[in-house]
């Protein structure tokens, strides 16, 4: 299937666009928070949707028992960091820059509601969920004063999602909602990025477009504003040519994987290099979801395909941007939405659904490592030390404060909007009861 360039807009602008009954109070009135520091460390944030939730005890936490195939070779390193060698050869070459969560614990252990937990750090409430932004669509509303004047990009993409999650921006404007990059062929990147052969008969379509938004009455201005916001994001790319950044290299595609997920990590590359205003990057990996098979390599999505996509992908993003000295600037968050079950495997030959334990990886953006922050037992599946000043296991809410912090975001702000609802960054943060994990850096 080959998306026309008509198509791409199109396909991006409804991620933007959303749903307009949710938007009636996206303007916000007031807002309040504590007199915080946040660190301020990263320009950009790199998240990736582990799908599925994948084993703590075979990813950051490893742990070898009677279930351990015998050439995992796992390895020790500085900061209490250990890794599978075999699993994942790349990052073990920047083991330095990794550091791992090993003392979170999940809320969910139903997919869709960890999931919805992953991207706003609140449950999945009824009469809330739609309402509520994610966590790209917050940092693109704080981004919105930081911005140049000259900036093209929006400030949060979603590369290779689809519908697969409900990413949205809640209650505020449209403007901050994910700017879908959709793309089919691997090694080729987004099709048909050509700009217009006919520069001035474009900007007149745009401009009887903005006659005839600017002439909708209410009760319909709302969902114009939103179109005409999407717009703003769309326009300025019709006339760049995005080759260079949105298409990729052949032979660069083959170095990062040859797959959907390493074009993801290639893209995301290349839109940190643009430095043209994008703050928040989302990025997704499936295939975590192991109930059977996970040693066995007649399963198509068993431990050694996987963890061998994910290592060769991200460990390519971070040597690159490593060498481009953009690592420091951007924070990289890896995790799924909850661990699985510890100690032997199933009955099938795998793991199963469990909120006990789980963990993240952290890289660049004022992250320092080599370090391992928590302790689980032999068994992987109880936390023996928290590791952190929080004496507590860490919960996606402080999480989020950590990404907010990094960007230089007040995880402690509440904003009261007009239909008297106040929504909480990371709630109740201004308390102090969900905190960043200051340790990470």
């Amino acid at each position: 299937m080959q998306f026309s360039r008509r198509q791409f807009i199109r396909l991006s602008l409804t991620g933007l666009i959303g749903d307009p009954l949710v938007r009636g109070v996206a303007d916000c009135y007031a807002y309040s928070q504590s007199p915080v520091v946040p660190r301020n460390t990263a320009r950009t944030c790199i998240f990736v949707f582990m799908l599925g939730g994948p084993s703590q005890l075979e990813t950051w936490d490893p742990k070898e028992g009677p279930w351990t195939p015998g050439d995992l070779d796992i390895r020790s390193y500085g900061g209490g960091v250990t890794l599978s060698h075999k699993l994942f050869p790349l990052l073990s070459r920047h083991i330095g820059d990794l550091v791992l969560l090993r003392s979170l614990q999940a809320w969910e252990a139903i997919h869709e509601r960890g999931q919805y937990y992953l991207q706003t750090s609140y449950a999945d409430h009824p009469a809330l969920s739609r309402q509520l932004p994610c966590l790209g669509s917050v940092t693109a509303y704080e981004s919105e004063g930081s911005r140049k004047q000259d900036d093209p990009f929006p400030p949060f993409f979603a590369i290779g999602v689809g519908d697969l999650l409900p990413l949205n921006a809640g209650f505020l404007s449209g403007r901050y909602a994910p700017f879908k990059m959709p793309f089919t062929s691997i090694g080729t990147g987004v099709p048909n990025l050509e700009p217009p052969a006919d520069a001035n008969r474009l900007f007149k379509r745009i401009q009887l477009l903005e006659s005839l938004e600017g002439a909708t009455p209410a009760p319909y201005g709302r969902q114009v504003d939103d179109n005409a916001a999407a717009g703003e994001w769309a326009r300025p790319l019709l006339a760049r040519n995005l080759a260079p950044i949105f298409r990729v290299d052949k032979m660069e595609s083959e170095r990062y994987g040859n797959n959907y997920f390493g074009d993801q990590c290639l893209l995301a590359r290349n839109i940190v290099r643009a430095d043209s205003g994008a703050r928040f990057i989302a990025l997704f990996h499936g295939g975590w979801d192991q109930h059977l098979g996970l040693f066995d390599r007649a399963n198509p999505f068993n431990l050694f395909s996987q963890a061998a996509e994910f290592d060769t992908a991200l460990g390519s993003l971070i040597e690159d941007l490593k060498s481009g000295n953009l690592l420091n600037d951007t924070l990289i968050v890896a995790m799924g939405e909850f661990g699985r079950t510890p100690g032997p495997l199933n009955y099938r030959g795998g793991r199963d659904h469990y909120r006990g334990a789980q963990v993240a990886l952290m890289a660049g953006g004022g992250t320092r490592g080599p370090k391992a922050i928590g302790v689980t037992d032999p068994g992987g599946g109880f936390i023996v030390d928290y590791g952190w000043s929080g004496e507590r296991p860490i919960r996606m809410e402080d999480v989020a404060a950590t990404i907010y912090s990094a960007l230089g975001i007040n995880w402690t702000k509440s904003i009261s909007t007009p239909s008297g609802w106040t929504y909480e960054y990371v709630r109740h943060a201004e308390s102090d009861e969900y905190r960043p994990v200051d340790e990470v850096f």
